[in-house]
């Protein structure tokens, strides 16, 4: 009886789980020395809730990022909506710095990161050529 509860149980939560979706996307700045770095969205569309995270190539830490800012814009009724997204990146429960990502669709058109501590501001490409998945991450 008790397995048989168990397994109804299991079978209940896992639509739940189901609805939470991952997106990796792999960036990189220009120049000699570039900075490449992993993002990792997650929304669950049960509970209306998005997160994410970075990791920088060659680290074994990811650090946790919270929506701060969502702006939406129509900018032709049969094109899909443009998102501009400020993400806040904490570190020791602090504000470390702020991504800010303009996509529209599945085009992503700029990524910013601002340093909260020096205000030094790096721009960001996204690295189509380098293969990315849930499982692996961006493999530099």
């Amino acid at each position: 009886m008790k397995k048989a509860l168990a397994a109804v149980l299991l079978c209940i939560s896992l639509p739940a789980l189901a609805k939470v979706s991952t997106e990796v996307f792999c960036f990189t700045s220009d120049g000699d020395k570039p900075v490449r770095f992993e993002m990792r969205t997650y929304y669950d569309d049960a509970v209306n809730w998005t997160g994410g995270m970075v990791r920088y190539a060659k680290s074994k830490t990811a650090l946790p990022l919270v929506i701060e800012h969502e702006e939406d814009e129509v900018l032709a009724e049969d094109r899909p909506h443009q998102f501009t997204t400020t993400w806040v990146e904490m570190v020791d429960g602090k504000v470390n710095g702020r991504y800010e990502m303009m996509s529209q669709g599945a085009n992503i058109y700029s990524m910013t990161y601002t340093n909260a501590r020096t205000g030094k501001k790096t721009a960001f490409g996204r690295a189509l050529d380098v293969d990315a998945s849930e499982q692996t991450g961006c493999r530099w």
